[in-house]
């Protein structure tokens, strides 16, 4: 069995950064900044799990998600010291507003491994 890592990701960025801060959902009432993140791939194995995430990181403006997003970046590179995460790599950033509400967001791409 492995550890999820979508809950493990929205844990580290709410003990960083405050509890609500992240979620897998975008919250019914919308803080200034946010983050989701959710799978959007990736293999599973029996011991161990590859998964593909996408990391939104919300914001009032594009220059406050980006700034956020490289933060938040950060601070899930450094969960590589984990003792259930094996490798974490940020495969890309990019700007990525909301279609729906126009709201500002960048989206990263993480690759993380994780084991039970």
């Amino acid at each position: 069995m492995t550890v999820n890592a979508e809950p493990l990701v929205i844990a580290e960025l709410n003990r960083v950064k405050g509890v609500g801060f992240a979620s897998a959902d975008v919250p019914a009432t919308r803080p200034k900044a946010f983050v989701t993140v959710e799978r959007v791939g990736g293999p599973r194995e029996l011991h161990l799990d590859h998964p593909r995430l996408a990391v939104q990181c919300w914001s009032d403006t594009r220059h406050k998600a980006s700034e956020l997003a490289s933060e938040v970046a950060e601070i899930i590179r450094e969960m590589v010291v984990h003792p259930n995460v094996g490798r974490v790599a940020i495969s890309s950033i990019y700007n990525f507003p909301d279609p729906s509400s126009g709201s500002a967001r960048y989206q990263m791409t993480v690759e993380i491994v994780t084991h039970g």
